[in-house]
């Protein structure tokens, strides 16, 4: 397997490829690190986006059935505090599996130390991407997608999708039995319970010291976001031992703090795509669940 190289205009662009798929890193014509990872279903982008910061995040996520599509929206494996990549190395390129090493600074205020580095990996055939976050400059996850297609404001809940989480309905029955008036009445919403199935920004889905949460499936949290028209939409996996606090933003994807209040520690999510809907997302996440504990035994 061979490795191409070409020089663009700015910078040195070096892509690796199989019969399956292909990984690149390189710069952009802005002289910005970028890196891209694809195979016959899905094409990743991660790259430069001008927020409050300069950040380095994904900025497409294809579906290549449907490339008019952007699932990627606003916002997606995003990070406070996080700035702009500083560097893209592909670490694998095998039949099985293709990996990129990505390192980011911290946002110009440079209150919180970096790099932080993840590595990122596309498989044959998948509609997903394995995220390896081994450093952070701030514990924090953030999607802001466009479910099936669906573009508008980004606080605009109603240009949003439909939730789905696994064991959503009996971790809200046990929420209701939740009578703590310190976490009823929390002056501060961010940290308030409620009995709503989905609780939205700024009230939190979970929070440590309320129990243990029946939206476990073998340690994991499985949850998505699709368009009821056409099914389309993405989803995540995630660790619950690794990630106690997370929230929902607008209908259109999640906030996750990993180890938060605690030293954070490498951890492994997956992202992936659906075209049919919450069955999809609830019966794909659980397959991406049972591989990954396959896989650590």
């Amino acid at each position: 397997m061979g490795i191409i190289l070409s020089i663009f205009l700015t910078g040195i662009y070096c892509a690796q490829s199989g019969n399956w798929g292909n990984v690149s890193v390189g710069k952009d014509s802005e002289d910005r690190w970028e890196a891209t990872l694809e195979n016959t279903r899905i094409s990743v982008r991660y790259g430069f986006r001008m927020k409050e910061y300069a950040e380095g995040m994904i900025t497409d996520f294809i579906i290549k059935d449907f490339p008019d599509e952007n699932v990627a929206g606003n916002t997606m494996d995003a990070a406070a505090h996080r700035g702009e990549l500083i560097n893209a190395v592909i670490v694998k390129d095998s039949p099985e599996v293709k990996t990129v090493r990505l390192e980011w600074d911290p946002t110009p205020t440079k209150k919180f130390k970096g790099p932080a580095v993840s590595e990122v990996s596309i498989s044959p055939e998948s509609p997903y991407i394995k995220i390896d976050y081994l450093s952070y400059c701030f514990p924090h996850v953030c999607d802001i997608g466009s479910p099936g297609g669906i573009r508008g404001k980004v606080t605009d809940a109603s240009t949003g999708g439909t939730y789905v989480i696994y064991g959503a309905e009996e971790w809200q029955k046990a929420r209701a039995k939740i009578t703590d008036p310190e976490l009823r009445n929390h002056p501060n919403e961010h940290h308030r319970v409620t009995d709503d199935l989905y609780p939205l920004y700024p009230k939190p889905l979970i929070d440590r010291g309320w129990g243990e949460t029946p939206m476990s499936y073998k340690g994991w949290y499985i949850m998505g976001v699709y368009n009821e028209k056409n099914g389309r939409g993405y989803g995540r996996i995630l660790p619950v031992a690794a990630v106690p606090y997370i929230k929902l933003l607008w209908n259109k994807g999640f906030e996750l703090f990993p180890f938060w209040r605690t030293k954070p520690e490498p951890h492994t999510e997956y992202l992936f795509v659906v075209e049919k809907g919450p069955d999809e997302i609830i019966s794909f996440g659980k397959s991406l669940v049972d591989m990954q504990v396959s896989n650590a035994r």
